[in-house]
């Protein structure tokens, strides 16, 4: 009898192998996906920057509606690198502050046209609009200055002459001149009308304005000599006279600073008077004029008139102003000291 065989236990199961080429193939996969999304990457960011050259491009052509354009797709771009960020949004607000000052001139704003030019000439002195900023405030500055007259215009004056936006315009330039002196008297800025107004006299002997501005400047001098405090000056005393024709004044300058006289009334006038070489200075009001100093004798119209003395050589020396009532032919006498 056969003994029936007893079948062996089966080897375990193996593990089967890793093909060496299904993993060379997986890892070139994720390389190439990796590499695309880069591409990707680099494509967008590269994109981005030559939106931001676009916008320079445009801006440097004049073209700041364009140029606005491109900037808005550098910064909404989620892939722009912030360096170009920066750079697209600084593009934009000097654009559009270009923009708005073209239509503040467009729409009659003549004033907040050049004074927004003259600002961004200082803001942006580097900007390619320089240009196209200095030729606007050129156009503006040839139209009549009574449209311009204004305080903040008017004391940027040296500036425009210094930026070179009123060259070869000396009838403007003399009215600026006039009519800044006005407006700064009625805004109450003394300082400010007397040094355009002696510019004006200074520059323009011939004007047929000279007279009127001659007399606005004596106001003015008045008005800024009380404003700082000027101390008061008596009337002159009489000295007798004929009763008919100008007043005569007759000044002796007994201290030794040169002295200006300003004379604001029915005439304006304007003297100065030489130190006295031997006069000396007093801590206390001599009982006497010394009567040793140079003498000027100087005719009016009879009227009233506001005085100002100041010293020209010193001024440390305290104005003084006076009211004067001057009658026809009479004479008058003081001294200063």
């Amino acid at each position: 009898m056969n003994t029936p065989e007893i079948p062996s236990t089966p080897p375990p199961s193996q593990p089967a192998k890793k093909s060496k080429r299904g993993l060379i193939i997986g890892a070139a996969v994720v390389v190439l996906v990796i590499c695309i999304a880069c591409s990707g990457l680099v494509f967008l960011i590269s994109s981005a920057s030559g939106k931001l050259d676009d916008g320079l491009t445009a801006m440097n052509d004049g073209d700041c509606e364009t140029a606005i354009g491109y900037f808005d797709e550098v910064t909404d771009s989620p892939w722009t690198v912030e360096e170009d960020k920066a750079a697209a949004t600084t593009g934009k607000q000097i654009c559009r502050k270009y923009l708005n000052l073209v239509d503040l001139q467009d729409s009659g704003d003549l004033v907040g046209a050049v004074t927004g030019y003259d600002d961004f000439m200082s803001d942006h002195a580097d900007s390619p609009l320089t240009g196209l900023v200095e030729e606007k405030a050129k156009v503006v500055l040839v139209s009549d200055p009574a449209e311009l007259a204004e305080p903040t215009v008017c004391t940027r004056l040296d500036n425009f002459l210094d930026r070179g936006w009123l060259t070869n315009q000396a009838d403007n330039l003399a009215d600026f001149y006039r009519l800044c002196g006005d407006a700064f008297i009625q805004a109450g800025d003394y300082s400010n009308a007397v040094i355009v107004l002696q510019r004006f006299l200074i520059g323009y002997p011939d004007h047929p304005e000279y007279t009127p501005v001659e007399a606005n400047l004596a106001k003015a001098t008045v008005a800024e000599a009380r404003e700082a405090g000027a101390g008061t000056i008596a009337p002159p005393q009489s000295t007798g006279g004929s009763g008919s024709g100008p007043a005569i004044v007759v000044i002796q300058n007994d201290s030794p600073e040169e002295i200006s006289l300003v004379f604001s009334g029915p005439e304006a006038s304007f003297e100065t008077l030489v130190p006295c070489e031997t006069c000396e200075d007093y801590t206390t009001s001599p009982e006497f004029c010394p009567e040793e100093g140079p003498i000027g004798r100087y005719e009016l119209p009879a009227g009233t008139y506001e005085v100002v003395v100041k010293s020209i050589s010193d001024s440390g020396v305290t104005p003084f102003t006076g009211t004067w009532e001057l009658t026809p032919g009479e004479q008058y006498y003081s001294c200063f000291f």
